[in-house]
């Protein structure tokens, strides 16, 4: 029985060993779990906070992928625009440089139209200054026509005439003679006579007041001057008097449409070529007065139908430094050339200046 009960204290007593010895390796086991789950936990926590930082990084990253993002949708949208402007500014150079092409035959245009004008009326500036004024004849004509500063324009082409200085012949073309060649010929047409009567009137023009022309008087007489003990006169004519003008001009116009023909007389005016309307007219074949321009004879003006082939219109204006004509529909001289070319080479300039 004691054998019996020794077994078992010694068998139960192994037990107790082996369940100590299990304890204790469990217990072993559980602090190396314990020890390997603290290290995987600080593991975990390493992790996460690598993963927060990762994640902050990529939040970081994220707002500047938006940015560039948006830097390239507007780069995009700018090249798009410069893409648009290139195309705009090459119409544009192309078009400057049709415009520059344009106004380069323009001016090409105008100075053929210059030397066109500079054959038609055969002289230049200089001609119509150097015939402005005449110097032939002068004294006898102031001492028979000027009278109390006053000059009685019917004494000058009769004077002429009745001296064989200066009569009316016919010329068949339309050359522009000098007063120098006029009186050395000693005769001219309606042209002639107006240039000269213009360059008298110039000439006497520092000497004078008035000028005295005469219109019809039934049975009135106006004495034209007087040689010796004879008087010349006009007989139905009485006098006219006119303040001294500023400007004396050379005005054709025509007379009839058929055949074609036209006249040439003066016109005395204060105001500037060609824009004398209201002007005094004269004839200077006999110093009578004519009447008015805008009243007695009409003045091409822009658009008017067929204005040089109209009875009655004046279509040509010469003054003391140029010749006016009005073609194209309008009243062309050589200083509307000038200006018009001066114009077109500013522009053409300025062109050119912007295109660098």
């Amino acid at each position: 029985m004691d054998k019996i009960l020794l077994s078992l204290f010694l068998i139960s007593l192994l037990a107790l060993a082996y369940v100590a010895f299990e304890y204790i390796m469990l217990n072993k086991s559980y602090n190396l779990l314990q020890e390997d789950l603290q290290v995987k936990n600080n593991s975990l926590k390493q992790c996460r906070n690598e993963l927060n930082t990762t994640k902050q990084a990529l939040l970081i990253l994220n707002n500047q992928y938006n940015k560039l993002f948006y830097n390239y949708t507007k780069l995009q949208a700018e090249n798009e625009n410069l893409t648009t402007e290139k195309t705009t500014l090459e119409a544009a150079v192309k078009e400057r440089e049709a415009r520059i092409e344009n106004l380069s035959q323009q001016i090409n245009t105008v100075l053929n139209e210059i030397t066109g004008m500079e054959e038609e009326i055969n002289e230049s500036f200089a001609w119509f200054k150097q015939n402005s004024a005449v110097s032939q004849y002068v004294t006898k004509l102031m001492v028979k026509c000027v009278d109390d500063r006053k000059l009685n324009a019917a004494c000058i082409p009769a004077y002429l005439r009745e001296n064989g200085y200066f009569t009316y012949k016919s010329d068949k073309g339309d050359t522009l003679y000098s007063i120098k060649a006029m009186l050395k010929s000693k005769g001219g047409d309606c042209e002639d006579y107006a240039l000269l009567m213009k360059a008298y009137i110039n000439t006497f023009t520092p000497y004078i007041d008035s000028i005295v022309m005469w219109k019809s008087c039934e049975g009135c007489k106006l004495t034209v001057y007087k040689e010796g003990h004879t008087t010349y006169y006009l007989p139905n004519a009485q006098k006219f008097t006119v303040a001294k003008p500023k400007h004396v001009y050379v005005v054709c116009y025509t007379e009839n449409t058929t055949p074609l023909s036209g006249h040439c007389i003066n016109a005395l005016s204060d105001a500037l070529a060609p824009n004398i309307s209201g002007a005094t007219l004269l004839e200077p074949q006999t110093g009578e007065y004519l009447g008015k321009i805008g009243v007695d004879l009409g003045l091409c003006e822009p658009n008017m139908e067929d204005c040089k082939h109209t009875p009655g219109n004046i279509w040509l204006i010469i003054d003391d430094k140029q010749i006016y004509t009005f073609r194209n529909n309008r009243w062309e001289s050589y200083s509307f050339y000038y200006s018009k070319l001066d114009t077109i080479a500013h522009e053409l300039e300025t062109l050119k200046t912007e295109g660098q």
